[in-house]
């Protein structure tokens, strides 16, 4: 879907079906990346789970009663995201008008309350005064963000808290008021119920070959891992309980993805919720991942076999060739227009019919509208 007029926006669906799309918003010249995925069967958007990158996250964070309502009121994705632009140059709006500085009594009340936090765990804070972000590293060290919007009426009124975590964070704030340090404590104390979910995530990152999330952030409860050529698995990891059997989806060839779809459906039962997720899965598929510290990932096929490249933006190759000695991968976009170019090509009701490049098998590719 592409729509041009003040802002940008360009997604593309990764199932047969559009219910899974991924792309990105443009919003004054900046690109916002974000995931759109509807249930099967779903003829609304109103079930859809939207997820997006930290930086359109926290420019939203103040809109998300808004945005729940758009969607519930969207009957497609471009709909949807027609509504999401015109809410996000809104708050870009907002935010480009600084705030107020904070008066200097309070100024005062922020120093000694960072001073009781420590001062080696500030990370930031505004020219205002009205933003403060501290970092809090968990039991093994790895950072977290705290980030503090503090209005005028602090410390009667709680602070507006930003972090980057698979769950949202709440934190209690007295009526008679709070400091930093009761919400610095409670976020401390919050990390540590995800310290599993993130060690189950890193084993995944240190021994897979990870496609998706590029950035393999801990806030994401997903990892797509390549397993063949032109065959991966996307896993979802349950944040309270990670080694659990996971919501799984493998991509790829329907010869090559079946069997391994019947193993897994086959080991349910036999599940060990002791063994880490990735030594679970590698039983139950009755496989080895391959690992980046014995392979290279150009020996997997996951470029697109038309532009030759993995990310095409925030798009990556997801229309796999059905034939198992081909399974050659492309970018949706690309085999369109590839599509598209070849005489022989059909078209009925947003649907592309034509050939593969590669083994000229039939291959059908469904426009997003």
């Amino acid at each position: 879907v592409r729509q041009r007029a003040m802002f940008d926006h360009l997604v593309l669906p990764e199932d047969a079906e559009g219910n899974v799309v991924s792309g990105f918003v443009l919003l004054l010249g900046k690109e916002y990346a974000l995931r759109i995925a509807r249930p099967p069967g779903c003829s609304n958007m109103a079930a859809a789970r939207v997820t997006c990158d930290a930086e359109l996250k926290l420019l939203l964070q103040d809109y998300g009663e808004l945005l729940q309502q758009r969607l519930a009121q969207s009957a497609t994705v471009a709909d949807f995201l027609r509504e999401l632009t015109t809410i996000a140059e809104r708050a870009l709006r907002t935010q480009s008008q600084a705030p107020d500085p904070l008066p200097s009594s309070l100024c005062s009340t922020l120093y000694r309350e960072i001073a009781l936090v420590g001062w080696d765990k500030l990370a930031g804070v505004n020219s205002t005064l009205t933003q403060v972000e501290l970092q809090c590293p968990d039991s093994q060290g790895r950072p977290h963000r705290l980030r503090l919007a503090l209005s005028d009426r602090y410390p009667l009124a709680a602070p507006k808290c930003t972090v980057f975590l698979p769950i949202p964070f709440e934190f209690a704030w007295p009526a008679q008021g709070g400091d930093l340090r009761l919400v610095y404590d409670q976020f401390r104390r919050y990390l540590a119920g995800f310290e599993d979910f993130w060690s189950e995530l890193q084993e995944i990152d240190s021994r897979c070959w990870v496609l998706e999330p590029a950035s393999k952030a801990l806030d994401i409860p997903m990892r797509r891992v390549v397993i063949a050529p032109n065959v991966s698995i996307l896993i979802n990891i349950a944040t309270s309980h990670p080694r659990s059997f996971p919501d799984c989806r493998l991509l790829g060839p329907d010869a090559a993805v079946r069997p391994l779809r019947e193993k897994l459906n086959a080991s349910a039962t036999q599940w060990d919720g002791s063994l880490p997720l990735v030594a679970n899965l590698e039983r139950a598929l009755d496989l080895t991942f391959p690992s980046p510290k014995t392979s290279e990932l150009e020996n997997f096929n996951c470029e697109c076999g038309v532009c030759f490249t993995y990310e095409l933006g925030e798009a990556i190759p997801n229309k796999v060739c059905e034939n198992a000695k081909c399974g050659r991968a492309f970018h949706t976009a690309c085999i369109m227009e590839w599509l598209r170019a070849l005489p022989s090509t059909r078209q009925s009701f947003g649907t592309l019919f034509g050939e593969c490049p590669y083994c000229g098998k039939a291959l059908s590719v469904k426009a997003l509208g």
